[in-house]
């Protein structure tokens, strides 16, 4: 399930990273629903949980209704700085628009079971 963060430009994306709560400007959170083992992947249109959040507090502001991955670009078989992974996309609902995200492992969160 990919996690994808919109950072305003008046945000510290360092920052934003370690704390996600927009302390240092707006960002908007969302965990994209689907499954990459299903349909093909993460390509599709999948439902979201999205939250904006602004000055440490969540917003009660639009959000976007569902996230639209068209495809994967970049280089997602090795490191490669010049090509780095991408999912490429749009939001559609109360915040809409297309976005070219770059992988961030910041935002990479593994739970092993034991």
């Amino acid at each position: 399930m990919p996690i994808l963060m919109f950072v305003s430009p008046a945000a510290d994306p360092a920052t934003e990273l370690q704390n996600k709560n927009g302390s240092t400007g707006p960002i908007l959170m969302d965990d994209v629903f689907s499954d990459p083992f299903l349909e093909g992947g993460w390509i599709g249109t999948w439902p979201v949980s999205a939250n904006v959040f602004a000055e440490g507090m969540l917003g009660e502001v639009a959000r976007p209704d569902a996230v639209v991955i068209d495809e994967l670009a970049g280089n997602w078989e090795r490191h490669d700085p010049a090509d780095p992974p991408r999912l490429v996309g749009s939001l559609q609902g109360g915040i809409a628009g297309p976005f070219d995200a770059v992988y961030c492992d910041k935002l990479d969160v593994f739970i092993i079971p034991e």
